[in-house]
């Protein structure tokens, strides 16, 4: 079973994201922060980190730089309501920080859909 880091600073999204991924089949953890979502990344080895990109202290793209140095198969798949932070992190995309993006509000179908795509490449 695929594991899912879900992080968003928002307890209803990610409790939420959580749970339409844990009916679809997957094993998802919901997190609070970018810190905790480091921490937990450590023991609960994520097949991919659904992320936030604006949170507290420590940003989703923070949080997934230092997971993807301890865990460089885990798939990054960064979620956010702010259209122009996802076209500049589009620009930045290479071969060395590989990720994906989706527009807040996420309808369940699609957000279950692009994280089987994600975790089925990595395989």
């Amino acid at each position: 079973m695929k594991r899912v880091l879900v992080v968003d600073d928002e307890l209803a999204i990610a409790s939420s994201c959580a749970l339409v991924l844990q009916t679809a089949g997957f094993d998802a953890k919901a997190v609070f922060s970018g810190e905790e979502a480091v921490e937990a990344a450590s023991s609960y080895q994520p097949d991919l980190l659904l992320t936030d990109i604006s949170m507290g202290e420590m940003s989703g793209i923070e949080a997934a730089t230092i997971v993807m140095q301890s865990l460089p198969n885990c798939k990054v798949l960064f979620v956010s309501g702010q259209i122009a932070m996802l076209d500049v992190l589009k620009k930045v995309r290479g071969p060395a920080f590989e990720f994906d993006a989706l527009a807040k509000p996420v309808h369940p179908a699609e957000l279950i859909a692009r994280v089987a795509q994600l975790v089925a490449c990595s395989a």
